[in-house]
């Protein structure tokens, strides 16, 4: 290879990263203006009125189904122990005097 080459040769791949940058960056800009597109041309949740939420906060969590107290594993019926009086699991130290220093 003759002088100029090995000089050509860092700029052609700067070139060529430059070149997949642009189209990378052109990609993503399609993708993102078609999904903007296709985005505003669907229905929005603002056709759908407000919700009272100080009203749904007062009713209090409600779940979707009720609590059963019995499960079904291998197709029979089970039921769920029943919680024996809870006893705390962590003692806390109480609190002492410091010594005094004479």
């Amino acid at each position: 290879m003759t002088g100029w080459m090995w000089a050509a040769m860092p700029l052609m791949m700067l070139l060529m990263l430059a070149l997949l940058a642009i189209f990378v960056w052109a990609i993503v800009w399609v993708t993102m203006h078609w999904m903007n597109k296709n985005r505003t041309n669907t229905p929005t949740m603002r056709n759908v009125p407000p919700q009272d939420f100080s009203q749904r906060y007062e009713q209090g969590y409600q779940p979707a189904e009720p609590w059963s107290e019995t499960y079904q594993e291998g197709g029979k019926p089970y039921h769920y122990p029943q919680p024996q009086q809870e006893q705390p699991q962590a003692q806390y130290p109480q609190e002492q005097e410091m010594p005094r220093q004479h």
